[in-house]
């Protein structure tokens, strides 16, 4: 018997896959997840800010005790830096990590011009996400975490 109810499954499109959406906050939920679906699966994608997922139970640690073969990526704007509790949007990384210099409207203007929104999650981070879980995927090392922040994905794209 599982912690939730049928109702908060939500079969996708792909009779492969199924997504959950479970509140972390519940520890009986958070037990099932630990004991029942972490051993069966092999990529856990985080984006919290960093010590939520230890504040859940969940760190990298507990989860390779149960499952030492998982990639664990944390996906955050400012990784372990001393920004990591700030909040941040995609114009935020852009700024921090220096690309927002680049992008000048033509002519004298010295302002820079901010641009769409999709450059640090969509040209960046996703790349940069894919070659690292690639990777990992290739060396197949144990209680392997990758630690993936915007702002550093951004800096190499450039």
């Amino acid at each position: 018997m599982t912690p939730f109810s049928f109702n908060e499954i939500d079969k996708t499109n792909s009779s492969t896959s199924t997504k959950l959406s479970l509140n972390l906050k519940n520890k009986k939920i958070r037990d099932f997840v630990l004991n029942h679906i972490i051993p069966r699966i092999d990529i856990i994608l985080e984006s919290y800010r960093p010590g939520v997922m230890e504040r859940f139970g969940l760190s990298p640690e507990t989860v390779h005790s149960v499952n030492p073969a998982l990639i664990y990526v944390r996906v955050s704007g400012y990784g372990n830096s001393s920004l990591s509790a700030a909040a941040g949007r995609d114009l935020n990384y852009l700024a921090a990590s220096g690309i927002l210099a680049k992008f000048r409207r033509s002519g004298n203007s010295t302002a820079p011009v901010a641009p769409a929104n999709i450059l640090s999650y969509y040209a960046s981070g996703s790349i940069f996400i894919l070659a690292s879980l690639l990777q990992a995927m290739l060396i197949n090392k144990k209680r392997t975490v990758l630690d993936c922040p915007l702002t550093k994905m951004l800096a190499y794209t450039s």
